[in-house]
């Protein structure tokens, strides 16, 4: 039997982490809107919207104060880096699948001079077809819920999880750089190589680290938000982002975004969301539901 992993004390509310998110400064808003893309500029990340009547702007004006407008017209979206763009099921897709004509959601920031910025792009478009593993592939991706001594207890995005052993012949790497078997964290994202045991476990001859929870951004409080159908999240005053590669957890199995209730505690585990040196949200990689 795995032995879970101990978490030493509970998570300071709050957000952490180098270069991390933080809330949005005064005179920003929050965007929710619905609408069609009609057009796309490639060479500078950008979309054009035609707003749904239902699209509004929520103005922070300070403390827990906010001011809801309608938005109408055509907009024009900057897609950063860290922009999630998805289709109706969450799996990530390219700016270059996306055309003119095509329905969307957005959830997005306004500046206060009205420039969006998009966090969540959801497009209507059919989902991505995800590759079918040969029957006799020995890799497994997963993230960290335990470990004792040398088993490492990995959940895996179908729910399931897998006992994978480290010997003195694993090769673990962060970033391409070889790291010990300590480095592998509670949390951590993995990709898992190695011989099947007749038991159900794997061998490990190498172990690549694709997100290092404790090096991550980190974002905890009670959920203040839940953006339904779009994989958002509003944490410690924080916009949150979340697509089908994200990870949710609680009492470390596999869990939905629908369980996480107002009030509700969690920490988040991520990539900062940046407009130059603007911190504006986290794109999750781990949500952890308490």
């Amino acid at each position: 039997m795995i032995v879970a992993l101990v978490w030493i004390c509970a998570p300071v509310p709050g957000v952490t982490g180098q270069g991390g998110p933080s809330p949005l400064a005064k005179g920003w808003g929050r965007i929710v809107a619905s609408g069609t893309i009609t057009g796309v500029d490639r060479d500078r990340n950008t979309l054009t919207f035609a707003l749904a009547p239902e699209s509004h702007v929520d103005w922070f004006q300070g403390g827990t104060a906010w001011r809801r407008e309608t938005l109408a017209g055509t907009r024009r979206l900057r897609l950063l880096p860290a922009t999630l763009i998805v289709d109706t099921g969450g799996h990530g897709i390219t700016l270059a699948a996306i055309r003119p004509g095509l329905p969307a959601m957005l959830w997005a920031v306004a500046q206060p001079d009205m420039q969006l910025i998009g966090v969540i792009v959801e497009i209507a478009s059919p989902r991505v077809t995800t590759p079918a593993v040969p029957s006799g592939s020995v890799s497994r991706a997963g993230v960290v819920v335990g470990r004792s001594g040398s088993m490492i207890d990995l959940l895996t995005s179908t729910g399931s999880r897998r006992s994978i052993i480290v010997t003195g012949a694993t090769v673990i790497r962060v970033n391409g750089q070889a790291v010990p078997p300590a480095a592998v964290a509670p949390y951590d994202v993995l990709e898992v190589g190695g011989p099947l045991n007749s038991d159900g476990s794997l061998a490990a001859t190498r172990i690549d680290i694709s997100f290092s929870a404790p090096d991550a951004a980190r974002v905890s409080g009670p959920v203040e938000q839940v953006i339904g159908g779009l994989g958002g999240l509003v944490v410690a005053q924080t916009m949150i982002s979340t697509s089908a590669d994200t990870y949710v957890l609680r009492d470390s199995a596999r869990a939905d975004l629908s369980q996480a209730v107002s009030g509700q505690p969690m920490v988040v585990y991520g990539i900062p969301l940046l407009d130059g040196a603007t911190p504006i949200g986290l794109a999750a990689r781990v949500v952890v539901i308490r």
